[in-house]
């Protein structure tokens, strides 16, 4: 087993801190594995649960496993997250361009190119 290391980020904290509840641990660091440290399937259930419920993204049961470790679920987490904004981020530009005229998409455009120019 590789020694403690303290969760550091604030979405490995939170992990930690729902790792340890579910599997009634003092404690859980940031290289743990879930499966190492008693994890079973209904634990990986309710890991999931908690998980988005808490950081609002949709995981798989299978994710637990795939990213056995507070970090490396960490990481999957900051991905999806990053995945959901940005397709929140396309939504709103896509509804905000449909609402254009067809005068102001142009002038969007060709504002877009002369600051692409200037650019460059």
């Amino acid at each position: 087993m590789l020694p403690f290391v303290a969760p550091e980020t604030p979405v490995e904290i939170e992990l930690a801190r729902i790792w340890a509840k579910v599997l009634s641990l003092e404690q859980v660091g940031a290289h743990d594995s879930f499966v190492e440290l008693g994890g079973h399937s209904l634990a990986a259930t309710r890991v999931i649960s908690q998980v988005i419920k808490t950081f609002q993204v949709e995981l798989p049961l299978r994710s637990l496993f795939e990213a056995p470790t507070v970090a490396e679920m960490a990481g999957m987490i900051a991905e999806r997250q990053a995945k959901k904004l940005s397709e929140e981020d396309l939504d709103r530009v896509l509804t905000e361009l449909g609402s254009l005229s067809d005068e102001q998409a142009q002038q969007l455009i060709s504002d877009q190119t002369k600051t692409t120019s200037a650019r460059d």
